[in-house]
């Protein structure tokens, strides 16, 4: 199951080395980190577009089991862009409401799932990247919010 996921993330970031490779102006940068045990895998992306940013958070079920994952509302991820004098120059939260009742999400074991958003029309340069990533239980676990939090630079 891990070398199929392994196969499954180098054919993705393949194809969006492929798709980057015909815009000059498209930069992508990520990060990931591994949560409980190396039981679940969190990755996110930035894509730089010529107007905006192209966010990304992908979960990937390493167990056995269905992965069933807790959120305290609708919200399911919060990026928010920082720029080189730690501004905050967009949150995806700011502005939004969302439904305040637990949502529940199953992801397959050996699966994943995707949260994507498009800034649209960004002008701030941003410098600093944070994907928050809301589900607080997996598989009735609580998970800190440190832990789902992945951050970088551009």
């Amino acid at each position: 199951m891990y070398h199929k996921l392994r196969a499954i993330f180098f054919f993705m970031s393949f194809l969006a080395f492929a798709a980057g490779c015909g815009s000059e102006s498209e930069e992508t940068h990520a990060a990931s980190a591994t949560v409980l045990d190396q039981a679940w895998h969190i990755e996110s992306e930035a894509v730089k577009k010529e107007q905006g940013w192209s966010l990304r958070l992908t979960i990937f079920n390493r167990e056995d089991e269905d992965l069933n994952l807790t959120f305290p509302s609708a919200e399911k991820v919060r990026f928010i862009l920082k720029d080189e004098s730690d501004n905050v120059v967009f949150n995806s939260s700011e502005g939004q409401m969302f439904t305040q009742a637990l949502e529940e999400v199953q992801i397959p074991s050996g699966d994943s799932d995707t949260w994507q958003l498009e800034t649209g029309d960004l002008q701030a340069e941003a410098v600093h990247v944070t994907a928050v990533f809301k589900a607080f239980q997996w598989n009735d676990k609580e998970v800190d919010e440190k832990v789902r939090t992945l951050s970088f630079s551009l």
